[in-house]
């Protein structure tokens, strides 16, 4: 069955019977498995599947819980038998011409999570969206001091010191960082004693991918602060650029609610790197190996905002 969706898989259980979950003897012979994370999918996969299996095979469908039933339970008479058989060629007829077959196999289905409970995931989930947009946002009123001091004449001392505006911008990402990273601490850590979520478990993909996070807000504030002519328009600027990110990267609506262009899009952002990364390690406990992309995007954004607003900051500062 071709279902559309990512992270969602279906398993044929080959040593099961359909009659036997139907009837409460057995396992369910098709298992669905799914990421709690996309909610979207388990149901638009179970539509494809009832479709896929009523439009090509109602008779057998019923022709199988027919013989299971007088295997087990009953013996029909040869006009019965004709009965049953004029009803599955009706059934295949109507299935052909598109018609309601009147049948459904919800015992035939089983679900499984890929990892972990449902609110768990989802608490997961909220703790990365949640933190990464508040890092923006803290990283940006790290960064537009360098402004502030611009303006109360603070800049002037530093700019005639033998470090240069160099330091002053370097010593800014890196405090930037610091402060994102112990921030990220603090939401996860909450997660973690207060909902359940298994930090210490992932610990070091955790600390990996917050620093990277961290990195790449730092630097992305650096750029738009040095970029800006003055503190109110810096901050102006940053609040509707972080606002559009995470509207788009997944940190006010799950990606999963999504519309698949507006899921396109949000990989542009580095809040989709972030939660690709976080969900990757939290909800299908994938090692550090399996989010390198969205790690490395993170860090490589993070480091090339840094470096341009070394050059910005020196072109305001000596006029070159």
């Amino acid at each position: 069955v071709k279902s559309g969706v990512a992270d969602i898989g279906l398993i044929i259980r080959e040593d099961a019977e359909p009659l036997e979950s139907a009837g409460g003897f057995g396992a369910a012979p098709l298992l669905v498995v799914v990421d709690p994370s996309r909610g979207v999918a388990e149901p638009m996969l179970t539509g494809q599947i009832r479709r896929a299996y009523f439009s090509a095979l109602p008779d057998v469908a019923m022709g199988n819980v027919v013989a299971e039933l007088e295997n087990q339970f009953l013996t029909l008479d040869d006009t019965q038998r004709e009965e049953v058989d004029a009803g599955l060629i009706e059934m295949r007829e109507d299935a052909a011409a598109g018609r309601e077959v009147g049948w459904s196999f919800e015992d035939l289905l089983a679900r499984e999570s890929v990892i972990g409970g449902e609110s768990v995931n989802l608490v997961a989930y909220s703790a990365g969206a949640v933190a990464f947009m508040f890092l923006l946002f803290a990283s940006v009123h790290g960064a537009v001091s360098l402004l502030e001091e611009e303006e109360t004449g603070i800049l002037d001392r530093v700019l005639a010191g033998p470090g240069g505006i160099g330091v002053l911008v370097n010593g800014k990402f890196l405090y930037v960082v610091g402060q994102g990273l112990v921030q990220v601490s603090v939401i996860f850590t909450v997660a973690w004693l207060v909902y359940g979520v298994d930090l210490p478990g992932h610990l070091g993909p955790w600390l990996v991918i917050s620093l990277a996070s961290a990195i790449a807000c730092a630097g992305l504030a650096m750029l738009l602060a040095t970029a800006c002519a003055t503190r109110r328009q810096a901050q102006t600027v940053a609040t509707t650029v972080i606002l559009v990110l995470s509207a788009l990267g997944g940190s006010m609506v799950p990606r999963f609610l999504m519309p698949d262009v507006l899921i396109d899009l949000g990989w542009l952002t580095p809040n989709t790197w972030a939660l690709e990364a976080y969900s990757g390690v939290f909800w299908r406990g994938e090692n550090l190996l399996a989010v390198a992309v969205p790690v490395a995007l993170l860090t490589a954004a993070g480091l090339a905002g840094w470096l341009i607003a070394r050059v910005l900051a020196n072109r305001k500062a000596y006029g070159g």
